[in-house]
């Protein structure tokens, strides 16, 4: 009995060990994948920066060569797009898009050989265009990407706006319509709408800043002439250098001028009517 149950204890020790192995190996796998996917996130710009600059030395050495593709440039410029928008997964599957639409116009022109470089066979432009555009097509639906860049720039575009207190209801109205009609697949609807709603910032103008009403300024005031003195006994008008009143013989006080900018004030003023200054 007591070999059978040594037998029981050896096989649930063995069977727990390898439960905690296999724990193990499982943990150790979901680790390494996560660790891995933080890896490629992290790693993202500078891998979409190295395609972008990859293709386009591609693309710059096939066309030394004689060797063209407009659907590429497309592609590159879209990548750039993206790149700059920081959706750095669409710059990277962009520029891998150019490097194959660039293979594939290399692989035509070897294939047309010496008649390519002598005819440029202008005729055949249209058939290579289709081609090229079946292929973008079936890997990635018209006017995704172009919607997609849109979108995130009019939502740029419409936080800054706001920043500075200029109305945008109506570009956040057109930006909502383009993202629902973006959530519905419908890439041409939601293209459209992205683009209203960045020139409807363009149309609105700034709120207007603190007006001040155009008045005239009032005139200065008319300072007293010199010779336009009167007694302050009687009121009558007296001259510049009298003493005395001709008409009531009251002593008159000396003439006063202002300390700030010369003007004759009258005896019953304590501010000079030209300046504004105190007069002692």
């Amino acid at each position: 009995m007591a070999t059978q149950d040594e037998v029981i204890r050896t096989v649930v020790v063995i069977a727990m060990v390898v439960i905690l192995m296999g724990v193990l190996v499982l943990e150790l796998r979901f680790l390494r994948a996560r660790r891995k996917r933080r890896m490629d996130t992290a790693d993202l710009p500078d891998r979409a920066h190295n395609a972008i600059l990859t293709t386009k030395a591609i693309a710059e050495t096939l066309a030394r060569g004689g060797v063209r593709s407009q659907e590429a440039d497309d592609a590159i410029r879209e990548a750039d797009a993206a790149y700059r928008t920081r959706n750095y997964r669409v710059a990277i599957e962009l520029a891998d898009r150019a490097k194959s639409l660039l293979r594939a116009a290399k692989q035509r022109y070897q294939a047309q050989g010496d008649l390519a470089k002598i005819e440029g066979t202008p005729a055949a432009a249209p058939v290579e265009e289709i081609t090229t555009k079946e292929k973008l097509t079936k890997e990635l639906p018209p006017n995704y990407a172009q919607s997609r860049f849109s979108l995130n720039l009019a939502g740029e575009e419409i936080e800054a706006a706001r920043s500075h207190g200029q109305d945008v209801q109506t570009a956040e109205r057109h930006l909502a319509d383009a993202q629902v009609a973006f959530d519905a697949q419908d890439y041409d609807v939601a293209l459209r709408d992205a683009i209203r709603a960045r020139r409807a910032l363009e149309t609105v103008s700034p709120p207007p800043g603190p007006q001040t009403p155009a008045t005239a300024a009032p005139p200065p005031p008319t300072p007293p002439s010199p010779k336009a003195r009167a007694c302050t006994n009687c009121g009558t008008a007296v001259a510049e250098d009298d003493a005395f009143c001709r008409k009531c013989g009251a002593k008159l006080p000396a003439e006063r001028t202002c300390p700030s900018c010369g003007s004759l004030v009258p005896p019953d003023d304590a501010y000079c009517r030209t300046c504004g200054a105190k007069v002692q």
